[in-house]
C-alpha cells in the first residue's frame, strides 16, 4: 500500500496547488505542507520550487512522481490478479480511437482464439487522457499514437502509419499541388488532446502553418462522422491510412497527393518505467505484433 505522504504527493503533483491538494484529500493546508517536507527530509531533496504563486515540479520530484506510478499501477495489477482467476491471461489496457476503432480488431481476434481464459478490458480514449489513466494504475499498458515523455515509460513501437489528406472521390481538388493550395477548404479534425490531431498540428508546424490557415475548421471527437462528412463532399481531412484504407479501396475516398506534405507515425505500445512486469508486458507486446 503506497504511504498517506506519497498519496499527498501524488494529488500535490496532479493539481500543482497545496490548497486544492488538501480539498481533494479533505485535510487542511498545514497537513499538505508536512506531508511534503517530511518526504523532503526522508530523501534529502526538493520536490517542489515556487515561481511567485506558481508551483513547479523539480526534477527529483518528476522521478519520484514517475517511482511512485510505476508502484500504484503494479500494485493494482497485483490486487486484479489476486481477485480474479490467476490462470487468466490479463489484457487491461487502452488505446486511442484510431488504434482502437481500425487497429485493434484483429489483434483482439487472434489473441481471443488462442487464449481460452481471458480477462479483457479495453479503454478508449485520447492519448492525454491514457497516460492519466496508466499513471495512476487504471491500466496496465496503452497503445497509443500521440507523443508522451519517453523518460517516464517504457515503449516499443507496433506500427508505423502514415497521415494522409482525404477526400471524396468525386471532390473538386487538385493533386500534386503544394498544401497551401488546399487552405481553401473546409477541413474536419479531431479534437485537441487526441493524437491524430497532435500529428496534424506538429507537421503543419514544421512547416509554419497550422490548422487556422484553412478556410473553416471544424472539431469532431467521431472517426465514423469525420469520414461520413468527407465522403459527403463537404469538406476534406487528414487521417491515417489505415483508417480509411477500406474506403480509399472501394472508390469511396481519395487520398489528395500534395507535393510538400509527408507525416509518418508511431502507433506505440507502453507502460510505465521500471515496472515490475515489464516482462509480462513485453511477452504481450510480442502476442499482439505476432
Amino acid at each position: 500500500m503506497i504511504d498517506y505522504r506519497m498519496k499527498t504527493f501524488i494529488v500535490v503533483c496532479k493539481t500543482l496547488n497545496f490548497t486544492q491538494a488538501a480539498r481533494e484529500l479533505n485535510i487542511t493546508q498545514p497537513a499538505v505542507s508536512n506531508h511534503i517536507k517530511a518526504i523532503e527530509e526522508e530523501y534529502g531533496i526538493d520536490l517542489f520550487k515556487f515561481q511567485g504563486k506558481k508551483v513547479i515540479l523539480t526534477e527529483e520530484g518528476k522521478l519520484l512522481l514517475n517511482l511512485i506510478s510505476s508502484m500504484t499501477n503494479d500494485i493494482e495489477h497485483f490486487k486484479d490478479y489476486l481477485s480474479h482467476n490467476r490462470s487468466k491471461v490479463r489484457l487491461n489496457f487502452g488505446t486511442t480511437l484510431s488504434i482502437g476503432e481500425y487497429i485493434m480488431s484483429p489483434i483482439l481476434t487472434k489473441i481471443i482464439s488462442k487464449e481460452s481464459q481471458l480477462s479483457l478490458r479495453m479503454v478508449v480514449e485520447n492519448t492525454k487522457k491514457l497516460l492519466e489513466l496508466l499513471d495512476t494504475g487504471k491500466i496496465d499498458f496503452a497503445i497509443v499514437e500521440g507523443y508522451f515523455k519517453r523518460h517516464s515509460y517504457q515503449s516499443k513501437v507496433l506500427k508505423k502509419d502514415r497521415l494522409i489528406p482525404v477526400c471524396s472521390s468525386d471532390y473538386d481538388i487538385k493533386d500534386n499541388v503544394r498544401i497551401e493550395e488546399i487552405f481553401d477548404n473546409w477541413i474536419f479534425v479531431r479534437e485537441e488532446g487526441s493524437g491524430t490531431r497532435e500529428v496534424l498540428d506538429r507537421t503543419l508546424r514544421g512547416m509554419n502553418y497550422s490548422t487556422d490557415d484553412f478556410k473553416n475548421i471544424s472539431e469532431i471527437g467521431n472517426l465514423n462522422a469525420i469520414k461520413s462528412l468527407v465522403e459527403n463532399g463537404l469538406g476534406i481531412s487528414f487521417m491515417y491510412e489505415s483508417v480509411v484504407a477500406k474506403e480509399i479501396e472501394d472508390g469511396i475516398l481519395r487520398e489528395i497527393k500534395l507535393n510538400d506534405f509527408e507525416a509518418t507515425h508511431d502507433f506505440t505500445f507502453l507502460w510505465k518505467e521500471g515496472s515490475f512486469y515489464s516482462k509480462y508486458y513485453e511477452e504481450l507486446f510480442e502476442m499482439m505484433r505476432e
